[in-house]
């Protein structure tokens, strides 16, 4: 498929490509075993809130998530 291209990539094409990448999140991820699921998952969503500016579903998830946590164990 790369074979094929050739030339000087264009800046702001390849601007555009970078970030296009980053934004992707990953397929899988592991935690260390004694760390709390939890609190894993709150970083991780904190993460993602920080990198999209408190926009998207994220925002609502970490809400969730802290309101479960606060719960009393039934």
């Amino acid at each position: 498929m790369l074979a094929g291209v050739r030339g000087v990539v264009d800046a702001e094409a390849g601007a555009a490509a970078r970030e296009s990448f980053e934004r992707r999140r990953p397929k899988r991820w592991a935690r260390y075993p004694d760390d709390p699921l939890g609190q894993v998952v709150e970083r991780v969503l904190e993460g993602r809130v920080e990198a999209e500016e408190g926009r998207g579903a994220d925002v609502e998830r970490l809400r969730r998530l802290r309101e479960r946590m606060r719960r009393p164990d039934r």
